[in-house]
């Protein structure tokens, strides 16, 4: 997935946005739906395998506050 940001103060940018819409791959998202950079690290380690694995929530609470 690429993120791509675009001024859209100018007409160029606006004719280029009307464009990349008519693309069927492209999807736009608002800036509020992008992750954050440490939710991003997060999903990512979390794909590794790597974390914190629990049995149960008691057991996740208790490693956690180990």
């Amino acid at each position: 997935m690429v993120y791509l940001k675009v001024k859209e103060n100018t007409a160029q940018a606006r004719i280029f946005l009307e464009f990349i819409k008519t693309m069927p791959f492209v999807e736009f998202v608002e800036k509020n739906d992008i992750p954050n950079a440490e939710t991003i690290k997060a999903i990512e380690d979390a794909r590794k395998g790597k974390g914190t694995k629990a049995k149960s929530v008691k057991d996740l609470m208790k490693k956690l506050n180990e």
